[in-house]
């Protein structure tokens, strides 16, 4: 058999000196546990590769590069931007309401405050947006899939084209992950101010003024009455009367008694 009717041998680079900046463990502040996303992103990318350096010494070609296909690559991406996205919303949901919750809002206005699907859709498309450049270097490890999965061991540089294609992958998916932090980040400080200002809420003080204006009127008017500066409206002295049905006029009550005696 010539050369040219074997195929070339699939050998899966090294991917650890491409993401070292993953591997490292962070010290700064995680609310929404990134570095665990992190984690398993490099966890499952290394479990992949793994698979298809096992399945290519088992000579299966065609499952080896699916493990590093571009659908393969995609989806852990995807995963972990989704992940990343419902971690923020939730922490900026509970952040919200925590803060509604110390400084007494209503519930009515608090329901108001809850994240929709809407915003969650919308922090799901900023922090994706992240790795659009990520998604644009997958297209080539795609199409040195396809070159090299019928590659005759006479064409080495099918297979060197397929290698440089997963390093680069690795390499932009390092950079893809500095611009989603960096997305974090920003979405982290907009939703803590938003949940500042929550705390900032205080009850309007109106209605507390209205109702003391409203109560010193009828105060001073009920004073005018029982001092007889006033004379009772008809209504009030028949008020009165159902309530004291037993008081003659000629007690010491004020004058109301007497004003209501006449009226009726």
């Amino acid at each position: 058999m010539s050369s040219a009717m074997v195929l070339i041998p699939i050998r899966v680079p090294e991917f650890g000196p491409s993401l070292s900046k993953l591997t490292v463990e962070s010290r700064r502040p995680d609310p929404i546990g990134r570095d665990a996303v992190r984690m398993r992103l490099v966890t499952k990318l290394f479990a992949n590769a793994g698979d298809s350096r096992r399945l290519a010494s088992q000579d299966d070609r065609t499952a080896a590069l699916a493990c590093l296909s571009r659908d393969a690559w995609l989806s852990l991406w995807e995963e972990a931007t989704v992940r990343l996205s419902s971690s923020i919303a939730d922490y900026a949901a509970a952040q919200i309401a925590e803060k509604a919750r110390l400084v007494r809002m209503p519930g009515r206005m608090q329901r108001k405050l809850e994240l929709t699907d809407e915003d969650r859709r919308a922090i799901s498309g900023r922090l994706g947006a992240s790795g659009s450049e990520f998604v644009h270097v997958l297209d080539g490890v795609e199409n040195a899939s396809l070159a090299v999965l019928e590659a005759p061991a006479n064409q080495k540089g099918a297979l060197e084209d397929w290698q440089e294609a997963q390093l680069r992958a690795a390499r932009r998916l390092e950079q893809a992950w500095a611009t989603v932090e960096a997305a974090l980040d920003k979405e982290l400080s907009y939703w803590n101010s938003a949940a500042a200002r929550v705390g900032d809420w205080k009850k309007s003080p109106l209605p507390v003024a209205v109702f003391l204006v409203i109560g010193s009127v009828a105060a001073i008017w009920l004073g005018l009455i029982l001092g007889g500066y006033v004379e009772a409206p008809r209504w009030f002295a028949n008020l009165w009367a159902v309530i004291f049905p037993n008081v003659e006029a000629e007690t010491s009550l004020p004058l109301l008694v007497v004003t209501g005696a006449r009226l009726l």
